[in-house]
């Protein structure tokens, strides 16, 4: 899944990413956020915990990062 698919399928489904705390596209310290950012060609997937500990979880290509997000997404609206 790209970034556009991604973004295509959150404005589908009237998903409010702010709601699931998911970040696109830039760094963030709010804790307990999930998102992911490009530098150069790589994307980077990072959870930010509650002392505002960023870890990055994964590191690829676009679509490793975004299909990612997309299941951590479906994971986080299921519940």
């Amino acid at each position: 899944m790209t970034k556009t698919e991604f973004l295509e399928y959150v404005r589908k489904n009237n998903i409010d990413l702010k709601k699931y705390n998911f970040v696109i596209g830039e760094k963030s310290n709010t804790p307990y956020t999930v998102g992911c950012y490009e530098e150069g060609e790589k994307w980077y997937l990072y959870e930010v915990g509650e002392r505002q500990n960023f870890s990055i979880v994964k590191s690829g290509d676009e679509k490793e990062v975004f299909n990612y997000l997309y299941f951590k997404l479906r994971g986080n609206i299921s519940m």
